[in-house]
């Protein structure tokens, strides 16, 4: 697995995609979600300062270890759907499969709140590439906790929590190599892990090892697909 690409679907695309879009100069930068560490890397050559949020304690540890002594860079520990960020507080908020949950759009209402007026929200989600996808997809993603919309629909989900659409790319090329690495991991059994990655390394590639199974055996590449937006705040009228 190559170390300057980030262990997650989309691969680096979905920051390519986000420079292209984005002016990233000195912009105040949160990113969503454990695995991005690479990314946030890259920002910190154009950003003012990049702040990543984790949920739970582990990956808190993890990523604090990895980022320590890199300038510009914070990591907190915060729920996404209610953050310790005062209103219009950033610029860029960046996803990268953080999202794809039940409570995704009470996330939404939140980063809705705490983007400046002129900011961009790149997301990017594991979809559905069927309306209805087989049982043992569902049951893939019920045990990693994952709610993935059609993605024909993903698109208005977004625009009905008042974001507008910038631009948006299909992804779903990059999972092959996302969950061949995943392979790669599982069938080393956890070697070459740094000890401040391994308790996070394993929960995710115990959730992991199932979606592999699917997505190279069971031909589950015809129904998981991955996809980005960038978006742009729609300023609502509290009066209206």
């Amino acid at each position: 697995m190559n170390n300057n690409i980030p262990f997650l679907p989309g691969g680096l695309e979905q920051y390519n995609l986000l420079k292209k879009n984005v002016d990233l100069k000195d912009k105040i930068i949160l990113i969503l979600g454990f695995g991005a560490e690479q990314i946030a890397l890259q920002m910190t050559a154009y950003a003012k300062a990049v702040i990543i949020a984790v949920s739970t304690n582990e990956e808190l540890l993890a990523t604090r270890l990895k980022m320590s002594g890199k300038p510009k860079i914070s990591v907190r520990l915060m729920s996404f759907d209610v953050t310790d960020f005062s209103d219009e507080a950033v610029d860029v908020i960046y996803s990268q499969g953080a999202l794809s949950s039940d409570i995704r759009n009470k996330i939404l209402k939140e980063l809705h709140r705490i983007i400046k007026p002129d900011g961009t929200l790149c997301s990017g989600e594991v979809v559905s590439l069927k309306e209805e996808s087989p049982q043992f997809v569902k049951d893939i993603w019920d045990r990693s906790g994952m709610n993935c919309l059609f993605i024909s629909n993903l698109e208005k989900n977004y625009t009905d929590k008042n974001f507008n659409i910038v631009s948006s790319k299909e992804l779903n090329f990059t999972l092959k190599a996302y969950y061949n690495a995943a392979a790669e991991i599982i069938k080393r059994g956890m070697k070459n892990i740094s000890p401040e990655d391994l308790k996070v390394q394993r929960k995710v590639v115990n959730q992991l090892q199932h979606e592999v199974h699917a997505f190279q055996k069971l031909g589950g590449n015809k129904y998981i697909g991955f996809k980005t937006l960038i978006l742009s705040k729609v300023v609502v009228n509290e009066e209206e």
